[in-house]
Parts: structure tokens; C-alpha cells; sequence
């Protein structure tokens, strides 16, 4: 059950990464893909706004699926409720969003529904491994949450530096932020996710 735990910890942390990558390296250059592929850069804040919900998408995934991989009969209900609950805060948030964005709003609404969602996968995945009786991983938490809050200063020095006239230079400084925040913790986690298959 520890391998299982590792594996876990790997795949979600490389599944943090890639959103990281999508959002760093797409948000400044929606605007050029957007003109590239269709001649205009119509909607290309709408793309940048979604690339904020990939974020947060791949990492919801794998914790969920290992929510409903692993959650036993007595709580399928207790799961059942909270997943309601979520959803009418969900569709709260997408309203009173979308009255004040617009269609950026919904899906800055889908957002906040991912990170809630994902918050509470790992919140009770570390129930799990306490009732496993293996350690939480606190080192694991922080480090989530110095890779999403290096991902805000990415992404911020993204938007700052971003100029549809320097588009493949805001690319490159870009990828270079996210090279910068993969950092020998990228190297670690390929080593351990090949280490566990």
C-alpha cells in the first residue's frame, strides 16, 4: 500500500505540472494560436480564462478517481451529499459570476468548482492514509501548495510581460518560468512515477 501511496503522490504532482505548463505557456500566447488559426485573436481572453480551469483539471481527475476507487459502502452516501452540496455552490457561483464577467464568469464558475472538488479529494485522501496508518505527507501538501502559489507568481509575470507584439518572446519567458518552477522536483517525480510502473 505505500507503492500505491507513491504512486499516487507522483502521478497527482506530475498531473499538477502539466496544468502548470498548459496554463503558464498558453494563457500569453491564446492570443497569437487564436490569430494563427483563425486570422483573428476574437475570444482569446475567453481561452486564457479557460486554461485557468486545465489547471486544476487533470490533478481533479486522478484525486477523484481515487476517491470512488477506494471509498467504501457506508460512505457512498456521506460522498453522495457532499458532491450535492458542491454542485448547488457550483451553480451559485456560476451565476452570480456570470452576472458579474459575463461568459468569463461561467467558466471561472467551473473553476471554483474544480478547485473546491479537488480540495476535497485531498482532503479525504489523507483520511485514507491515516486510516491505512501511513504518514500524511505533509511535506507532499506544502510542496502542493508552493507549486500553486510559484504557479501564481508564473502566471502573474506571465500576464505582466505579455505583449501581442513580442508573442514568442512572452512564449519563451514563459516556458522558461515553468522550467524554473519544475525544477529538479520535475527530474524526482519522472524517476518515481518509472519506478513505480
Amino acid at each position: 500500500i505505500q507503492q500505491l501511496r507513491n504512486l499516487y503522490v507522483s502521478v497527482t504532482k506530475f498531473s499538477v505540472f502539466v496544468g502548470l505548463g498548459f496554463c503558464i505557456c498558453g494563457i500569453p500566447s491564446a492570443s497569437g494560436v487564436l490569430t494563427i488559426l483563425y486570422g483573428s485573436p476574437k475570444g482569446s481572453d475567453l481561452l486564457a480564462v479557460f486554461l485557468l480551469c486545465v489547471l486544476f483539471m487533470a490533478p481533479n481527475g486522478i484525486t477523484e478517481a481515487f476517491l470512488h476507487a477506494r471509498v467504501d459502502e457506508e460512505n457512498v452516501h456521506r460522498l453522495s451529499a457532499h458532491k450535492v452540496a458542491m454542485g448547488v455552490i457550483y451553480i451559485l457561483m456560476t451565476v452570480l459570476l456570470s452576472f458579474l464577467f459575463g461568459a468569463k464568469g461561467i467558466i471561472l464558475g467551473n473553476v471554483f468548482n474544480m478547485m473546491m472538488r479537488f480540495v476535497y479529494n485531498v482532503s479525504w485522501s489523507i483520511g485514507f492514509w491515516k486510516r491505512m496508518h501511513l504518514p500524511v505527507g505533509w511535506k507532499d501538501l506544502v510542496w502542493l501548495g508552493n507549486v500553486y502559489w510559484s504557479g501564481v507568481i508564473g502566471l502573474s509575470s506571465s500576464w505582466i510581460v505579455w505583449n501581442p507584439v513580442l508573442w514568442w518572446g512572452c512564449l519563451v519567458w514563459s516556458f522558461f518560468m515553468f522550467l524554473w518552477m519544475m525544477g529538479s522536483e520535475g527530474l524526482h517525480l519522472i524517476k518515481a512515477v518509472q519506478s513505480c510502473i
